[in-house]
């Protein structure tokens, strides 16, 4: 606390100096954000020690810690040899899906199949299956209850939804076959979520790329570990893959679209900014070797033609159409969109997760065994 002492007054004789009273403690009150900032400052320096401390360990001795950690994590297991349901349970389990069916054609325009559905209030078991199971199957773009799912008597009605399979997605059979519990994806999702948020420090190229990156992934792995520690509905190796997805996904950005949200940008300025040709202001950033890691990238849409080479084609089809009177500030995000959707990145099963939550909230999917 501080202690303030009060001043001598300047001029005073000493009798009136002799009358001021003792020294004494003065509470001084710390507004509420103020106290909320140091507070904040001294975590992040205990962080930033930490991490430091870390990152002067071995690899032999941060594995050891990881370890330890690891033994620690859910070990909840996949359903290898689940028991199938007998015949009284599967209709049940058909009649229940399909009322989810029913619920998602009243949230689109299909009226015919919803009022064809709703004749039906008992849900026969034979016009169930055939009709609304097997169709919906078949037909919907998005979801559907996987036929070979709902036969497994050990899992809920969230772990039967699956999403359709998508060419864009790493590993879709893998998704489909994890089998987390609805508050299983919920925690993954928040576990993703946050070491994005608090390990920032890997987010950096030479961490991912240089000399010591077995060491530091090791180091970003053991900080993961520790917020994995807070959610108890994710399994372990759910916790690693997601670890692994995450630097994979760092590691594209930097290797795949290094330098490019800067190329554009130049390009941008000077083609509508500066109304400089195309093909020249390619050779300017080439002499001027402003990107060097996209050198090679320059100079074959040189060697080739400018005008219709894969660069000029994605500015074309993506940066073209943004506003020349925009600021760079402003332009600056618009082309990182851009950039992200002339290379896209696979979807992960953090994706995979995001969707599959959105749609089992929009059909009212509550998870029942």
């Amino acid at each position: 606390m501080d202690k303030l002492t009060p001043p001598a007054s300047r001029g005073n004789s000493s009798s009136q100096e002799s009358t001021l009273t003792p020294e004494k403690t003065v509470n001084i009150p710390i507004p509420a954000t103020e106290e909320k900032k140091v507070l904040t400052d001294h975590k992040q320096e205990q962080g930033l020690e930490e991490l430091q401390n870390l990152l002067d360990l071995d690899q032999e001795a941060i594995m050891t810690k990881c370890r330890l950690l690891i033994e620690k994590l859910n070990t909840a297991s996949v359903l290898v040899f689940p028991s199938t349901c007998d015949e009284k349970q599967q209709l049940e389990v058909y009649q229940r899906l399909s009322r989810y069916y029913i619920q998602a054609l009243e949230l689109s325009s299909f009226r015919e199949k919803l009022e064809d559905a709703q004749r039906n209030k008992q849900l026969d078991a034979l016009y169930v299956y055939e009709n609304i199971f097997l169709q919906r199957v078949k037909q919907d773009p998005e979801w559907y209850f996987h036929p070979e799912q709902c036969k497994l008597a050990g899992l809920d009605d969230y772990q039967r939804l699956v999403l359709r399979d998508d060419p864009m997605y790493g590993d879709w059979d893998e998704y489909r076959l994890t089998y987390h519990t609805y508050q299983g994806d919920l925690e993954y999702v928040k576990f993703r979520e946050e070491i994005s948020a608090k390990i920032k420090w890997i987010e950096d190229e030479a961490a991912l790329f240089g000399d010591q990156r077995m060491r530091n992934e090791l180091v970003a792995l053991f900080q993961s570990l520790k917020i994995a520690l807070q959610f108890r509905d994710i399994p372990g190796r759910s916790v690693m893959s997601g670890f692994r997805e995450h630097i994979n996904n760092l590691r594209f950005d930097f290797k795949d679209r290094k330098d490019l949200v800067g190329l554009y940008l130049e390009l941008w300025k000077r083609v509508a900014k500066n109304k400089v040709n195309f093909g020249e202001a390619l050779r300017q950033l080439y002499k001027e070797d402003i990107f060097p890691s996209r050198r090679a990238l320059i100079k074959f849409a040189l060697d080739s033609c400018p005008d219709t080479s894969l660069v000029k084609y994605n500015y074309d089809t993506y940066v073209d159409g943004i506003d020349e009177k925009l600021p760079e500030d402003e332009a600056h995000p618009l082309i990182m969109e851009a950039v992200k959707k002339m290379f896209k990145k696979r979807k992960n099963y953090l994706d995979y997760t995001r969707k599959k939550l959105e749609i089992a909230a929009r059909i009212g999917l509550i998870p029942t065994t």
